[in-house]
């Protein structure tokens, strides 16, 4: 990956290679502290560890890449910001349920989970992520030749 975007990446004077060594020690040698006692972490990396967040944010993109090019059905829209991720999906419950099964199947510690904002409402009386999202309806009219729109923003129905 390094060679592959060599011109967009400052390595401080440093080979691929080289980074690719130190970022290999870095991960193999994944210490953390615990009620006064240090731990190696042997699976994944240890949170507050410094090269964890673009580290995870790098596999979650190969690994979502990958598996959204291999779907069958695919989100129409699909973002996701650290751990949290987003999308729109258009093909009934019983293939989302296929989908996430699908996404889960992929890697034996990646598992990604849905939450129905309706059922956190009832629960906690709240939406996820404290988001409540909107939809909009817009409504194109000519007059004289010309394009007018009007956009109405209303609550999106659960």
């Amino acid at each position: 990956m390094i060679d592959e975007h060599r011109a967009e990446i400052d390595l401080c004077g440093l080979e691929p290679n080289d980074v690719t060594r130190l970022l290999t020690h870095c991960l193999e040698n994944n210490v953390f502290e615990f009620d006064n006692e240090f731990y190696r972490q042997r699976v994944g990396i240890a949170m507050g560890n410094k090269v964890a967040p673009p580290v995870a944010i790098i596999f979650m993109h190969k690994f979502e890449t990958r598996a959204l090019d291999n779907a069958v059905l695919k989100p129409e829209f699909y973002s996701r910001y650290i751990d949290d991720s987003i999308g729109v999906w258009t093909h009934g419950r019983d293939e989302l349920n296929k989908f996430l099964e699908y996404l889960n199947s992929i890697h034996p510690r990646i598992k990604f989970t849905l939450e129905d904002s309706r059922k956190e409402k009832e629960a906690h009386g709240r939406h996820s992520l404290d988001t409540l999202c909107y939809s909009y309806r817009i409504q194109l009219t000519v007059l004289d030749g010309n394009a007018v729109a009007a956009l109405t923003e209303t609550a999106a129905t659960p």
